[in-house]
C-alpha cells in the first residue's frame, strides 16, 4: 500500500520507502511478459529472476552428429556449438519424447546411450532383434549405412518431415503410373506414417540456430507492435503501422531486417528467451494474443500474411478487442520500485 495513514493491521505500507515508481504501458500479455522479465534481470540478477519468473530451459531434441554412430535425445541442455542439431522447442519433455519416437520409428538409428565399440561379438539389444535398429554395435551394418541413416534422421527432424513426405508422394506416384500397385499400397502407408510422426513436430520446432521469426503482437492505445526472434533470441518491438498504398512492402522489409539485427545482438541466456517464448506460443489459441509468422527455407518472409494481421491485430485493439493495455515495470534501466 502507498496510501497515506495505511498499513493498519497485517497490510505493509511503502509510502515511507518509495522514492519513484516507473512503469510501462504493454498492449499485451506477451510484451509484458518480456519488460517483466528485462525488469526482474535487471532488478535481481540473472537467477534470481528465473526463479522469479519459474523460467526452465525448455525441452528440445539433439542428434549428436559429431559422434562416430550419431544417435539422437531429448535435453534441455543447449550447447552454442551444437545449435544447428538442436530441434525445438517443444511444449514439454513428453510433447519432445512422443515426437521423438514416433520419428525414431521411421528409422534404423540407434536408441541406446553407451558410446559405442563395435564388437561381432556383442548379443546385441531388443531393438536389433526387432529390426528397428541397424545394430552398429555388433557391425550389422557399415559405417557409411549407419551415416547415411543418421543423415536422413536429421533432415526429417530439419524439415518436419516435408522433405521425407515430398519424396515418398513423387514415388508413390510413379508407382501408380507403372501399375506397380502393392509397391504403391506400401509407399501410400509408409507416407501415413511419416505425417503421422510430423504432425508432433510443431512449426516452431526448427533448428534452434535457424529458429527466426516475426511476432505481431497489439501495441498500448491501438495499433501494432513487431517483435522480431533470431536463432531464439527475442529483441525488444517496434510500432508499425499501414499508411496509404505506397512501399509498405519495403517499410515492413526493413524493419524486418532492423529488429532482426536487435535480436541478435540481445544478450542474457538464450534458455530464457525460449523459455518465454515457447510459455506465450503453446498456451490455448484463443488465449494467445497475436500472430507468429517463420521465415521460409529460402530466407524469405511472408510479408503479405505479416501486413494482413497487422490489420487484423490493429483492428482489434481499436475496437476494443481481448488485448488491453495493461501497466508493467518498465525495462528500460530504472527499478520500478525503489
Amino acid at each position: 500500500m502507498l496510501e497515506a495513514g495505511g498499513g493498519a493491521g497485517r497490510q505493509l505500507n511503502l509510502r515511507e520507502r518509495t522514492r519513484r515508481i516507473a512503469w510501462t504501458e504493454t498492449g499485451s500479455d506477451f510484451e509484458a511478459l518480456l519488460v517483466l522479465h528485462h525488469a526482474a534481470d535487471w532488478s535481481f540478477g540473472a537467477e534470481e529472476a528465473r526463479r522469479r519468473l519459474r523460467l526452465h530451459a525448455p525441452f528440445c531434441v539433439r542428434m549428436t552428429m559429431e559422434n562416430a554412430y550419431p544417435r539422437a535425445y531429448v535435453t534441455n541442455r543447449m550447447s552454442k556449438r551444437r545449435l544447428e542439431t538442436a530441434f525445438g522447442p517443444y511444449a514439454s519433455r513428453a510433447a519432445a519424447e512422443r515426437a521423438l519416437n514416433e520419428a525414431l520409428d521411421l528409422f534404423l538409428l540407434r536408441r541406446c546411450h553407451e558410446e559405442l565399440r563395435p564388437d561381432p561379438s556383442f548379443p546385441g539389444c531388443v531393438y536389433s532383434e526387432m529390426k528397428m535398429c541397424l545394430a552398429p554395435c555388433f557391425q550389422g551394418c557399415t559405417d557409411g549405412r549407419y551415416a547415411e541413416e543418421a543423415r536422413a534422421v536429421l533432415e526429417f527432424l530439419a524439415t518436419r518431415g516435408a522433405t521425407m513426405a515430398a519424396r515418398l508422394e513423387a514415388e508413390r506416384e510413379a508407382a501408380s503410373e507403372a501399375c506397380e500397385f502393392e509397391r504403391a499400397a506400401v509407399l501410400h502407408s509408409r507416407l501415413d506414417n511419416v505425417k503421422a510422426a510430423a504432425r508432433l513436430q510443431d512449426e516452431m520446432v526448427r533448428p534452434l540456430a535457424r529458429l527466426d521469426a516475426v511476432i505481431v503482437q497489439p501495441a498500448a492505445g491501438g495499433g501494432a507492435v513487431l517483435f522480431a526472434v533470431r536463432g531464439g533470441r527475442i529483441a525488444g518491438g517496434a510500432r508499425f503501422a499501414i499508411e496509404g498504398e505506397g512501399a509498405v512492402d519495403e517499410g515492413l522489409r526493413r524493419l524486418i531486417v532492423e529488429r532482426m539485427d536487435a535480436a541478435a545482438a540481445e544478450k542474457g541466456e538464450m534458455a530464457d528467451h525460449l523459455s518465454l517464448l515457447r510459455r506465450w506460443y503453446y498456451r490455448p489459441t484463443k488465449q494467445r494474443s497475436g500472430e507468429i509468422f517463420f521465415v521460409n527455407d529460402k530466407d524469405e518472409w511472408p510479408l503479405r500474411r505479416i501486413l494482413n494481421a497487422v490489420e487484423r491485430v490493429t483492428a482489434g485493439t481499436a475496437d476494443g478487442g481481448d488485448a488491453p493495455a495493461r501497466i508493467q515495470p518498465e525495462s528500460t534501466g530504472g527499478n520500478h520500485l525503489d
